[in-house]
């Protein structure tokens, strides 16, 4: 996976007693460690030194009401309600409002926790109320089907995103106007933020919503504000951080010389800031605070910090270090993460799964183990600072009807993992498979396109190395391309199998399975008269290959029995014709656009496969009656879809998590 750069050439990273210190400058520096200043003392230097003070009646406004847009309205989808209301304020020196708007699950049972994004890009383009236009910057739709209310405002609508002298917008109703502005008041970004706790007071009076579990969430300029907001009410119940750079999350005491520095900030975006800001232009490693200090004071909240590892000018190294350091503010670690997207700046599905995700853990009523993220001193690390094991009492995922009792599965932790490690667990999983080395022709599994990160299984597609073009592997057929494989090495049977997992986006079939080649029954596989067995959970395309086959967006599941003698079935094609044994069913997203829920229900009657908990295809259980090993692959299907394009490898198939849930 790509990653940020880290230290400029030279450098040197140390931490000794939380003091950082850097060969490649010539002035020492260092930075506070967390609790040396209590929360009093870093807010108040933060509000002089750079957001600002609000006048004392914005705090409190004389005037607040709340006037609905219009009704509430059931979307076409069928799945979710949206609220519009107008947020009226007013104080000393005039009236203004600005419009909030809310997506709620339809038919949910009691108040739902919330994410409120402070939308700082063109709002009807990536927040539409309509939802004719979706974007990944803001995907409702994930967010409700997830379980949360989806809220947004235009940071436009409180304050313009341009100097005008702090002088419109919310300003004019709290500030005299003049010629003369006190150097400490309030600037544009304490303003957004100030419109962020305004919404939270409307979303106090929605039944519908749990106020107490809303996250407030902002990308750069917008991540700034969402920080600063959860910094100034402590009502929001957490924060994602989102490619904020300088006078957010990243250190201003850290040497990233391709990074923004306040001297290039203060020169296009004053306003953002209290005037005193500029005061600290080419003067940081001079402040006696540091970034780390705010985002401490999101404790003992929820914090979610994100980079993208192309994003140079908000130095994610940067953002890393200082998310690390506050880190130690935090009694329950758990309740911090940090991630670097691939690639560049901005706020998109893989950064919103991992901040949907960090809220799940700890508001789903689901149990984990404490203190196993990123160590203090950065040992272990990952992309995001996940939490390892999530306990038995991972409860049941809610799926359409069935004849089985799902409340009697029990969850097995032991067969079930979240790939939070750095290496693949080798006590669970081989990724290699003597009796499966590829598929002629073409492809070649090797154990190279194997990796763990960012708390997912990275299987990768690409196209085979000159060293790998060995005369052996050419005479078997493993002529072009490198894929991957991992399988269980513990046998499951009847349950609940369901994994969270995205495709690579190339004509590459990626795969869920269960298979039983009867390699530790060797009798059997020899033997006249039995069959070796395979549950196809899913196969999925991320594009069209080569070859005409309408597979990009078909979900497809299959069961097949070969024949034994082993071999002779294999040449043979000696394959039990299955009633109902196949089916194809289109869906409505993209497999490569994001991560969705894929599962299998198995039971001694029946057998059910699901795509977000909906039934795909359902079919009886004649045969299927004996323990498998689960799989995850990625192959060259040529007589299927064809060939993908070359020039669209290298691609990775991701899986975010496997879970079985076992019958007593």
């Amino acid at each position: 996976m790509a990653k940020g750069k880290t230290f400029a050439d030279g450098m040197i990273f140390v931490v000794v007693g939380f003091a950082l210190t850097f060969s490649a400058v010539a002035a020492e520096t260092r930075v506070n460690a967390i609790g040396e200043k209590s929360r009093e003392e870093i807010v108040a230097f933060f509000t002089d030194n750079e957001f600002g003070r609000r006048p004392a009646e914005a705090e409190k406004p004389p005037l607040l009401k709340f006037e609905k847009v219009s009704d509430d309205k059931l979307m076409p989808d069928g799945k979710m309600v949206r609220k519009q209301v107008r947020i009226v304020y007013g104080g000393s020196f005039g009236t203004n409002s600005f419009p909030v708007t809310a997506f709620v699950p339809a038919g949910a049972k009691g108040p739902v926790p919330a994410f409120l994004l402070i939308c700082n890009r063109p709002y009807g383009e990536n927040c539409d109320p309509e939802r004719e236009k979706k974007s990944d910057f803001f995907p409702v739709e994930e967010i409700v089907k997830r379980g949360f209310a989806a809220v947004s405002f235009y940071t436009w609508d409180v304050a313009p995103d341009y100097n005008t002298g702090n002088t419109k917008g919310v300003f004019e109703a709290f500030e005299k106007p003049g010629s003369y502005r006190n150097p400490k008041l309030w600037g544009t970004i304490s303003a957004w933020a100030w419109g962020a706790s305004r919404a939270l007071d409307w979303l106090e009076t929605v039944p519908e919503i749990d106020a107490t579990k809303v996250v407030v969430v902002g990308h750069s300029r917008g991540g700034k504000t969402a920080l600063w907001t959860a910094v100034t009410d402590t009502r929001f119940a957490g924060v994602c951080v989102n490619g904020s750079g300088c006078a957010g999350a990243k250190l201003n005491h850290l040497n990233l010389p391709k990074s923004e520095h306040i001297a290039q900030i203060v020169r296009t975006f004053q306003y953002w800031f209290c005037l005193d800001y500029t005061f600290w232009a080419n003067r940081e490693r001079e402040m006696p605070f540091d970034q780390h200090e705010l985002l401490s004071c999101v404790a003992p909240r929820l914090l979610a910090v994100g980079s993208g590892s192309e994003d140079d000018w908000a130095g994610p190294e940067g953002e890393r270090k200082a998310t690390e350091l506050a880190r130690d503010a935090w009694k329950d670690k758990s309740c911090v993460s940090y991630h670097c997207h691939d690639g560049k700046h901005d706020l998109g599905r893989d950064d919103w799964d991992i901040y949907l995700a960090h809220a799940e853990r700890h508001w789903k009523g689901v149990e984990r183990e404490e203190g196993k993220g990123k160590g203090e001193e950065g040992k272990g690390k990952r992309e995001e600072g996940r939490i390892e094991g999530r306990g038995s009492e991972m409860p049941v995922p809610q799926l359409s009807i069935s004849n089985f009792d799902l409340s009697t599965l029990v969850f097995d932790a032991e067969a079930s993992d979240e790939f939070e490690g750095e290496t693949l667990d080798r006590s669970k999983w081989d990724d290699w498979v003597e009796s499966f080395q590829g598929r002629r022709r073409g492809f070649l599994f090797s154990r190279d396109n194997v990796a763990l990160g960012r708390g997912q299984l990275h299987l990768t597609a690409r196209l085979l190395r000159e060293d790998e073009k060995t005369f052996d592997n050419l005479a078997r057929g493993f002529d072009t391309y490198a894929t991957a494989i991992v399988k269980a090495k513990k046998k499951t049977f009847y349950g609940y199998y369901e994994c969270r997992a995205k495709s690579m986006k190339a004509a590459v079939c990626n795969a869920f399975w269960l298979y039983d080649p009867l390699s530790d029954e060797p009798k059997k596989k020899y033997r006249p008269g039995d069959f070796s067995e395979e549950i196809d959970i899913f196969e999925i395309f991320g594009k069209e290959g080569s070859k005409r086959s309408d597979c990009a967006r078909t979900f497809y599941n299959t069961v097949h029995r070969l024949g034994t003698p082993y071999l002779e079935g294999r040449v043979l094609g000696s394959v039990e014709t299955l009633p109902e044994k196949s089916s194809r069913k289109k869906v409505d997203f993209d497999f490569a656009d994001g991560y969705h829920e894929y599962g299998f229900l198995w039971t001694e009657k029946e057998m059910k496969w699901y795509a977000d908990g909906v039934e795909m295809f359902s079919r009886p259980n004649d045969h299927f009656h004996r323990p498998m090993h689960v799989t995850f692959d990625c192959e060259i299907m040529y007589d299927w879809v064809g060939e993908p394009d070359k020039a669209d490898l290298p691609q990775t198939f991701s899986v975010q998590y496997f879970r079985y849930w076992r019958a007593p």
